[in-house]
């Protein structure tokens, strides 16, 4: 009996629709450029030079 449940919930296909495509044109930016390695390293690049200047109090003070 548990077998035919089984097979019985397995009868129909699944309707699924996937879309894959990484290049999908008219988006902005060129698709999801968050997900672009290049962002990331830039972005922590800048985040460090901002808490390195922080860090560093300013420079010159009197």
């Amino acid at each position: 009996m548990f077998a035919s449940v089984i097979l019985f919930a397995q009868e129909k296909a699944p309707d699924l629709k996937v879309d894959v495509d990484v290049d999908k044109p008219g988006e902005a930016m060129g698709g999801d450029w968050m997900s672009n390695p290049l962002v990331w390293v830039i972005g922590a690049l800048v985040l460090i030079l901002i808490i390195a200047l922080v860090a560093r109090g300013g420079g010159s003070r009197d």
